[in-house]
């Protein structure tokens, strides 16, 4: 007995679900453009939209303007252009996270200025945590910039050629 109750839920809850989509559908008609929850009628030679969906009748449809140029296209570039506003707490953390980073970076500019090392810019300090190869001697090549390689000591030497070049 209890499968048989519970077989004709099921049975009544499929039903009521293809009734609420095809009453959903029959809404649509233009409702994505429009906002109307309504079908509209249209007569001979009125324009309907892409994504148009007939209730009912024969229809014949001519292309005039598609992409860009009809009005989902317009209505998709429109909103395309549309920049999302930042929320409070993204800019609040931008922000923090700016203050953090300048922070990290003017220790780092103290760092050096400890060992010696005279660094005008933060920006400086950001760029010389990314190097990856420093190449220099103890000739002066640095201060009168001329550099001359007599050799190289790297396990990948094609690598460092063309970090050089």
């Amino acid at each position: 007995m209890e499968s048989l109750a519970i077989a004709l839920i099921l049975l009544i809850n499929a039903g009521l679900g293809v009734y609420q989509e095809s009453k959903a559908e029959a809404a649509l008609a233009e409702s994505i453009l429009t906002g109307e929850s309504m079908p509209v009628d249209k007569e001979i030679g009125a324009e309907t939209f892409s994504g148009t969906l007939m209730v009912r009748g024969k229809g014949y449809a001519e292309i005039s303007r598609t992409g860009s140029a009809s009005a989902m296209g317009k209505l998709a570039t429109m909103i395309g252009g549309i920049e999302a506003e930042k929320t409070p707490l993204e800019r609040r953390l931008h922000v923090f996270g700016t203050q953090i980073a300048k922070g990290v970076l003017a220790l780092g500019v103290e760092r050096m200025a400890n060992a010696k090392a005279v660094v005008r810019r933060l920006s400086a300090v950001e760029a010389l945590g990314s190097v990856t190869v420093i190449t220099t001697d103890k000739t002066g090549t640095l201060t009168e910039n001329r550099m001359h390689v007599k050799g190289i000591d790297s396990p990948d030497e094609a690598r460092a050629l063309r970090a050089m070049g």
